[in-house]
């Protein structure tokens, strides 16, 4: 899932279903807020994966789930 640190809007909203709000802290590991990029989901090979960024809590990761749901259709 691609994501970005230029985020959406300067609140902690994010635009729910095309991006996910993920904090930058202790827990996610990240240096800066990122929006989970939604609607540009795409597959690479695992080679291209160099390093971990960071990790979503399970609440984060439901979101994800369900934005997936909402722009796949049934």
């Amino acid at each position: 899932m691609p994501g970005t640190s230029q985020l959406a809007l300067t609140s902690d909203d994010d635009l729910f279903p095309l991006r996910v709000r993920v904090p930058a802290d202790a827990k996610t590991g990240l240096q800066q807020d990122t929006d989970l990029l939604i609607d540009q989901v795409r597959a690479i090979s695992n080679r291209r994966l160099m390093r971990r960024l960071g990790l979503v809590d399970a609440p984060t990761l439901l979101r994800v789930e369900h934005a997936l749901r909402l722009l796949a259709g049934p």
